[in-house]
């Protein structure tokens, strides 16, 4: 077990411990980025929109066994599981956000419907006990992933042909060797304090998911929809140099939050919606 994984399985039990994350308003608020398209009106429908989003593909599907690939406290179960009935899992790194799942899926009377477990989904061991789903999806929980690791083979084996994955995470533009120097230091950054290591291109994602047998159905890009905070922006690199010199959670966590928020603001860091189905030939 990895030095990164535990950084980053630690990262998330400690924002858990956090108010909002625990106790009654555990898994009501959306962990995902709030986007503001075309017709949302409010903060709850623009931290929403990516489960509204995913929940249209379901439909679509008429999907029976859906899995979260890094589920946290399981919002995006627990909205899909309200509307429409399926056989729901999820997989988290952390324990503690397991816990806090678990606790209010039970207060929402949906424990036959979705079930969490603790593991890694890069491990092949652990992702085959998910065989024969209709959807599986990935929000904001890719860039955790190693640089070298890909997932692409093994969300193949593991779907049903005809059905679908979706990829929804921050993404490079460009491949990190067109980077100017600046856009580098920040990426730099939001690798080492944002728990990031594995940030890539959808060009890239694409590619991978491509190799492994899927067609792309839908690359979109919600970036232009996000509201990026200018204060965050231009105190990246400050608090990047303060989280250096005293390594304390929260300033490490700041730092890879204004690192990334300056990404977007200056256009080399995206945020994608990709969809991948499974050739229908694969029976």
């Amino acid at each position: 077990m990895s030095a990164r994984r535990h950084s980053i399985a630690d990262n998330f039990d400690r924002n858990t411990r956090r108010p909002g994350f625990s106790g009654k308003r555990a898994g009501r608020l959306s962990e995902h980025r709030a986007v503001w398209a075309p017709g949302v009106k409010n903060r709850t429908q623009a931290a929403l929109y990516i489960n509204k989003r995913i929940e249209e593909h379901a439909l679509a599907l008429d999907a029976g066994k859906v899995l979260d690939l890094g589920c946290g406290t399981g919002a995006t179960l627990i909205d899909l599981a309200k509307a429409r009935d399926a056989r729901y899992s999820g997989l988290t790194l952390s324990r503690t956000r397991k816990q806090a799942a678990d606790e209010h899926i039970l207060r929402q009377g949906l424990q036959e419907k979705i079930r969490i477990f603790e593991g890694d989904f890069r491990d092949p061991k652990v992702f085959r006990l998910f065989p024969d789903h209709d959807l599986m999806y990935a929000v904001e929980s890719t860039s955790g992933l190693p640089e070298e690791a890909d997932i692409a083979p093994l969300v193949a084996e593991s779907l049903v042909p005809g059905r679908r994955m979706i990829l929804c995470d921050y993404m490079l533009k460009d491949g990190e060797k067109s980077l100017p120097p600046k856009d580098r230091s920040l990426l730099r950054t939001l690798r080492e304090y944002g728990y990031a290591p594995g940030i890539r291109s959808a060009r890239d994602w694409i590619g991978s998911f491509e190799d492994a047998g899927l067609e792309t159905i839908a690359a979109e890009d919600f970036t232009g929809w996000l509201r990026v905070s200018p204060f965050l922006s231009v105190t990246a690199g400050a608090v990047s140099l303060f989280a250096g010199k005293i390594r304390l959670f929260r300033a490490e966590t700041l730092a890879g939050k204004t690192a990334l928020s300056s990404m977007l603001r200056r256009g080399s860091m995206q945020y994608r919606f990709l969809v991948f189905q499974k050739s229908r030939e694969s029976a």
